[in-house]
């Protein structure tokens, strides 16, 4: 390899690492609400079946059995204690029906006073650190790979077909994905946490030494294989679409590629196709990071990304798969913008082409 091309592929990877930090440390408190959100089993045990218990009193003024009634969660009742209970209040002697309504998802707003009342505003930064560590190593490659593999796919006449964008964007995605795991896991960590002690100092290395405690070395590896399908479907999803957007826009709107109207524009679109592309793999991949945090999943089930895959599906269906997409959006809509439109600056602040 030429020192030109060395020097190339180099300034393509510091660019792409500094977008992505730039990009993160304004998304980090979307992001850390979107694995919350993903977390979430709508509160206690007996939210998370989709039971509740209405509270019935007799209405003294009422004097005709009339009741008011409050719900509130209850772990899952018996059928027998169903019936009991049903029968009782046909006869104005119950106290208590229980129903089988089942919980509504926690929204976005919901979650976000959630953290805000319980933790403050430092609940939003929670693995900070480790994510602008992760953004920019794991990002730069992810990105800054991009480029010379698709250009080394590029025919004679330099074109490079949609199909060639794809599979640099799954190569570079992939091998950034399974390098940079361990700062992944342990981000992830920090971000599911509701304690104080995820915001200490010296937090992510206290996660670090758990993670080692728990299996050694390739501990730091787990839900390397969902991470890595992530990765490369984001990588493909996010720079194919915005490079195929991009030469859209320009043909529609006459908007050059170089123009920040036409960075932002197709940045947004490839947010969406990447939201939706990758937000079933998120979901599995943050299970998979969470299932072994203290005692979250018991010790006999499996942690395997198919097992909890499956798990989900059974519990909640496909929409299962898709919790938190409008979180994902409003953090991936946001960085990509931000990163994309970072990451031209740079490039032409350094001499460089367009992504």
């Amino acid at each position: 390899m030429s020192a030109p091309i060395s020097t190339s592929i180099l300034n393509s990877l510091l660019v792409s690492g500094c977008a992505n930090a730039t990009a993160t440390t304004f998304t980090h408190p979307l992001d850390v609400l979107k694995v919350r959100m993903q977390l979430q089993q709508a509160g206690s045990a007996g939210a998370r079946r989709g039971y509740y218990v209405l509270a019935a009193c007799p209405h003294a003024a009422a004097g005709n059995g009339a009741t008011s009634a409050s719900l509130q969660p209850s772990p899952s009742p018996s059928a027998s204690l169903i019936r009991e209970a049903q029968t009782a209040a046909s006869t104005g002697t119950s106290s208590q029906i229980f129903a089988t309504r089942r919980a509504p998802p926690p929204s976005v707003l919901t979650t976000a006073v959630q953290i805000a009342s319980r933790e403050g505003v430092g609940g939003f930064y929670k693995g900070l650190a480790p994510a602008i560590a992760r953004s920019s190593l794991y990002g730069g490659v992810r990105l800054g790979l991009y480029g010379p593999l698709r250009d080394a796919m590029a025919n004679a006449n330099n074109h490079s077909a949609t199909h060639r964008k794809v599979v640099a964007g799954l190569l570079s995605g992939a091998t950034a994905a399974i390098i940079f795991n361990p700062i992944d896991l342990v981000k992830v960590r920090l971000m599911a946490s509701a304690g104080d002690a995820a915001a200490a100092p010296g937090a992510a290395l206290v996660v670090a030494k758990d993670v080692y405690r728990s299996g050694g070395l390739p501990a730091f590896w787990r839900g390397s294989l969902p991470s890595a399908l992530r990765s490369s479907i984001l990588t493909a999803c996010q720079c194919a679409a915005y490079d195929e957007t991009k030469n859209l826009v320009t043909r529609v709107t006459g908007w050059r590629r170089e123009q920040f109207r036409n960075h932002l524009a197709s940045a947004l679109v490839a947010g969406v196709v990447t939201t939706t592309a990758t937000t079933p793999v998120d979901v599995v991949r943050t299970n998979v990071f969470a299932s072994h945090r203290d005692g979250a999943m018991h010790p006999s089930r499996s942690h395997a990304p198919w097992d909890i895959a499956r798990a989900i599906y059974t519990r909640e269906g496909v929409r299962g798969f898709f919790k938190g997409w409008v979180a994902g959006y409003v953090r991936i809509g946001p960085q990509t913008a931000i990163t994309f439109v970072a990451c031209e600056q740079f490039r032409r602040a350094l001499g460089m082409s367009a992504v």
